[in-house]
This record gives C-alpha cells, sequence and structure tokens, in this order.
C-alpha cells in the first residue's frame, strides 16, 4: 500500500505472508512486515526510511529455524 502526500511524500506499508510445506512433514510461516516514508528532494533525488519486521516460525524445533528480525534502514537514491 502507498499513499502519496502533498506530491513529494510517500507513505508506505507492505505485508507478505508465506506458507511453507517440505517433505517429512515441516511447515514454516514466513511473515514480513514493512512500513516508512520517502521523500523526493528533487527528480533525480529520493530519501527513505523505515522499519522491516521478518518473522518465522517453524513446527520443528532448533537450528535457527524460528526467528524474528528487526530492522530499521535509511536510504538516499540518486537516479540519473
Amino acid at each position: 500500500m502507498r499513499a502519496l502526500f502533498g506530491g513529494k511524500l510517500t507513505m508506505a506499508a507492505g505485508l507478505a505472508v508465506d506458507f511453507l510445506r517440505f517433505d517429512g512433514g515441516r511447515r514454516d510461516t514466513v511473515i514480513g512486515v514493512n512500513v516508512g516514508p520517502e521523500y523526493q528532494f528533487s527528480p533525480w533525488l529520493k530519501g527513505a526510511a523505515g522499519y522491516m519486521l521478518g518473522r518465522r516460525a517453524s513446527s520443528v524445533d532448533g537450528g535457527g529455524l524460528n526467528y524474528s528480525r528487526h530492522e530499521g534502514y535509511a536510504r538516499l537514491s540518486v537516479m540519473y
């Protein structure tokens, strides 16, 4: 989802859910959430910041299969 405010500020939000099934009966659920603003300073320069959450839940314990990951980011993009 994206919403434009004032022609230069964009707010974006995304949600993804994946259901994975493996041989042997293992089932995983992977969820991703991404939110943040983006601002267009000029036609060739954009800045963005945001937060991403990734979560994986597996029917199998151990081995690093179950986790939550929190990420913050800042990005400056130059288009040429």
